[in-house]
C-alpha cells in the first residue's frame, strides 16, 4: 500500500501496473513497457538535468568567489575539455575572470603535438588552437618562466603550496595522484591553507 506520491512500478504479465494514491482514493492503469520506459527516460532526463545545473552553480560559484584556477594538461587534452570551456566561457566573462594555465603544461602541449600517437597529436593541436583563441579573448593566462624545466605537476606542487595560505585556489585535474598531493597540502600541520 502507498501513500501520498509515491509511485509503485510492478511488472504483470507483459504490461506494468502504475499504482498513485492519493489521500482520497487510489488511481490504477496499466501501462505499456514502451509507457514505463519513456518515464523512466524522463526521470533520468530530470535528474541529469538536476546534476548538470548543480555543476553549473558549483562552477559559477568558484568563478565568482575570487578562487585562482589552474588547469592542468591531462583536463586540457580530455575528450570532455570543449564542454568545459563551454560551460565556464560565460563566467569568465561575466566575472572578468581568467583562467591560468601553467607555461609547463602549455610545453607539454606542445611536446604532444609531434607524438606518434595520432590520438594524442590530434588532440594537443586542437588544444593548441584553442589555447590560442583563449588567451586572445582573454579567457586564459599563462604563467609561468621559459627556462623552468621541471613538469607541470611539481609547479603546481610549487604553487599551491606557497599560495594557499594567502589565495583561494582550485586545481582542474584529471590526475587522481596529483589531485591527492594538491589535497593533502591541506592537512599540513605546520601551515594551514586558506581558511
Amino acid at each position: 500500500n502507498v501513500t501520498g506520491s509515491q509511485t509503485v512500478i510492478a511488472k504483470s504479465s507483459n504490461a506494468f501496473t502504475y499504482t498513485l494514491n492519493d489521500k482520497s482514493d487510489s488511481l490504477y492503469r496499466v501501462l505499456s513497457e514502451e509507457e514505463i520506459a519513456r518515464r523512466e527516460a524522463e526521470y533520468e532526463r530530470k535528474g541529469i538535468e538536476e546534476k548538470k545545473q548543480q555543476a553549473q552553480d558549483r562552477l559559477e560559484f568558484y568563478v565568482n568567489s575570487g578562487y585562482k584556477i589552474f588547469i592542468d594538461t591531462c583536463s586540457l587534452l580530455h575528450d570532455a575539455s570543449n564542454l568545459f570551456w563551454q560551460n565556464i566561457i560565460p563566467f569568465l566573462y561575466k566575472y572578468n575572470v581568467k583562467i591560468i594555465v601553467s607555461l609547463q603544461c602549455v610545453k607539454e602541449i606542445e611536446k604532444h603535438k609531434n607524438s606518434t600517437d595520432p590520438e594524442l597529436k590530434s588532440k594537443a593541436e586542437a588544444c593548441s588552437r584553442i589555447l590560442f583563441q583563449l588567451q586572445k579573448s582573454n579567457m586564459i593566462e599563462i604563467q609561468g618562466e621559459s627556462e623552468d624545466k621541471v613538469f607541470a605537476d611539481r609547479v603546481f606542487q610549487y604553487v599551491f603550496t606557497k599560495f594557499r595560505s594567502s589565495e583561494k585556489l582550485l586545481l582542474i585535474t584529471q590526475d587522481s595522484k596529483l589531485a591527492e598531493d594538491i589535497l593533502g597540502l591541506n592537512n599540513s600541520q605546520s601551515s594551514r591553507g586558506y581558511p
